[in-house]
């Protein structure tokens, strides 16, 4: 948008594995250095990324409610960037392919099953919420604190999970007047699909993915280079804007690339904090309890995450995006569908945990919490399967019983160990590891 040959040459850059392996790496490095300086340093590096986040998430809201929802905007924007009849040119294009591409042309009638499919991607992006009861110990009030940010927060993610999807689907559904030019609106009729099911966001990416980027930039007449990238949120925004308010596209590219950059200082908390916690309780190499005394972080757990960010910088480089699938799918539900059966148990099990609580609330009899943790199981346990059916069994299932497995290993070595030095195991997860 703002013509810059070398921003854009440094962008081509950051898309290559080379890119990727150094900015990765240095994210990993920069963040476990800024937690080995404790959760006063932490929290505000977390704060000011968040409220920079939510600044991105205004202008987005305001780019695709403001100036999307303008009658025409999209198919006068993407002809303003890429000229006079772009955007029909991708619309005939990709219904010309729709019967070579059949199988992965996205233009269907709806589909229950293909909903729920598209959940895990809703899945990925909402796991974190939680994130902040590891830390639970280290905040001052957290009865009250955690209780109001859990519930707001997931009221106001929830918000904005649902009104950008319909913002950005209204913005860039194709109108019936270009399906009527383009000879579109006569295969949809063969296929029996209603007009309104068509979006320019999925025939581009289609087109870049199937077709290939080159043959799209011959389409449209441009250098390869100018094309923008497919799967990118903010390739869906920037064409919206006039040419003069082009320093709102490049604010908001920034800000919502922050969405996502914030998240690896939150895990670094959780991720550390987990490991702190199974050192403590003796079921890990106890240096790993081991407390900075000037920082009161947990240098060594910290340092053991950084070595996990960066083989995971490496896997993902080698393996591509199956591996985010793998981890935030079919490992976390695993893990949240645990958390759910035992939240359903506890107070039948250990009602002397339970018993503690400040929030005994009861329906009919049943404990609101064995209630919810019902809800919380049953859920998670069919996503669990939905994501199963998107991994290859052969490559993904194998990595999944890898880590589980190894996770077994750990606990039954440990458990063993525990014994025979005599220590009651059951007492240990009485006692809360100290802030």
């Amino acid at each position: 948008m703002l013509n810059n040959p070398g921003l854009t040459g440094f962008a081509q850059w950051l898309s290559t594995i080379e890119g990727h392996w150094i900015v990765g790496s240095l994210f990993v490095f920069g963040f476990a250095l800024l937690a080995l300086f404790g959760m006063r340093v932490y929290s505000w590096i977390v704060n000011i990324l968040g409220t920079l986040a939510i600044i991105g998430v205004i202008s987005n809201l305001i780019i695709l409610g403001g100036f999307g929802l303008a009658t025409g905007a999209a198919v006068t924007g993407w002809n303003r960037v890429f000229g006079e009849g772009a955007y029909q040119k991708i619309v005939q294009k990709s219904f010309e392919l729709s019967s070579q591409y059949g199988a992965v042309f996205p233009v269907s009638v709806f589909s229950w099953t293909d909903t729920m499919r598209a959940g895990i991607g809703a899945i990925w992006a909402y796991i974190g919420i939680t994130s902040a009861v590891y830390v639970g110990g280290e905040i001052k009030s957290p009865s009250k604190t955690l209780f109001i940010s859990q519930v707001l927060g997931t009221i106001v993610i929830m918000l904005y999970y649902i009104g950008l999807p319909a913002l950005v689907y209204n913005t860039w559904r194709v109108p019936s007047n270009i399906l009527e030019e383009t000879g579109a609106s006569k295969i949809l009729a063969q296929m029996n699909v209603p007009q309104d099911r068509v979006y320019f966001i999925a025939l581009y990416q289609f087109l870049i993915n199937n077709w290939g980027s080159k043959n799209v930039a011959a389409l449209l007449g441009v250098p390869e280079t100018s094309l923008l990238p497919a799967g990118v949120v903010t390739t869906y925004t920037v064409t919206l804007l006039p040419s003069e308010l082009a320093w709102l596209q490049v604010l908001n590219g920034v800000l919502v690339g922050i969405v996502l950059l914030k998240d690896i200082p939150a895990f670094f908390l959780v991720s550390s904090r987990m490991i702190f916690a199974w050192s403590f309780d003796r079921f890990f190499p106890e240096i790993f309890s081991n407390v900075n005394s000037k920082f009161n972080s947990p240098h060594w757990a910290i340092i053991l995450t950084m070595i996990g960010g960066l083989l995971g910088v490496i896997l993902n480089i080698i393996s591509g995006e199956w591996l985010a699938s793998v981890d935030t799918t079919m490992l976390y539900q695993f893990a949240v569908m645990i958390a759910g059966l035992s939240a359903a148990v506890l107070p039948f099990i250990r009602s002397d945990i339970y018993e503690k609580s400040p929030a005994k609330y009861s329906i009919a009899g049943i404990p609101l919490l064995s209630l919810f943790g019902i809800i919380a199981f049953g859920s998670n346990f069919y996503f669990l399967i939905v994501a199963g059916t998107w991994l290859n069994p052969e490559r993904d299932l194998v990595m999944q019983t890898f880590w589980m497995a190894l996770g077994v290993a750990i606990f039954t070595g440990y458990l063993i160990k525990n014994v025979k030095r005599g220590i009651d195991v059951k007492t240990i997860y009485t006692e809360i590891p100290p802030a």
